[in-house]
């Protein structure tokens, strides 16, 4: 991809959609582009890794043990976990299909948000989102649980 393609695609992502277009050229800088067939683990379940990846085309599926949690397709990303504790997965991410995505790293990252605290606001406003729409997940589902 060339760079104004990656900026472009940084900038569709909620995590970054705020930035300004320097900032998004100092993180499209930093990326390293993937590509994958289908059903390539990207990321193993209890493997240690620091980086996270975002999603430019295709959809993978997150799994823990045999369970399929969700899938996640372009806009989203996956490993932000990982990538910000610096610990072992805690779920296996594997491609539906091919797809293409943009992996970014623990140093580089934590580079970026030192020197660019707008990197490090969109970062935490997009996690604390996460973090909101997956409690709401869980209520419905104990709910869920008791009415069933």
């Amino acid at each position: 991809m060339e760079p104004l393609e990656i900026v472009f695609h940084l900038r569709r992502l909620t995590m970054f959609e705020r930035l300004t277009v320097a900032q998004l050229i100092e993180l499209a800088a930093v990326v390293q582009e993937e590509s994958h067939p289908a059903d390539v683990q990207v990321v193993r379940e209890g493997e240690y890794d620091a980086c996270m990846y975002l999603i430019v085309d295709g959809t993978v599926r997150i799994v823990k043990g045999a369970t399929v949690l969700t899938e996640l397709g372009p806009r989203h990303f996956f490993g932000e976990m990982a990538l910000f504790e610096g610990g072992v997965r805690s779920a296996t991410v594997v491609t539906n299909g091919r797809t293409k995505l943009l992996r970014l790293g623990r140093q580089e990252l934590l580079g970026l948000m030192e020197d660019i605290p707008g990197i490090a606001i969109n970062v935490c406003q997009a996690l604390s989102q996460r973090v909101r729409y997956l409690s709401a997940r869980l209520v419905e589902a104990n709910a869920a649980a008791k009415d069933g």
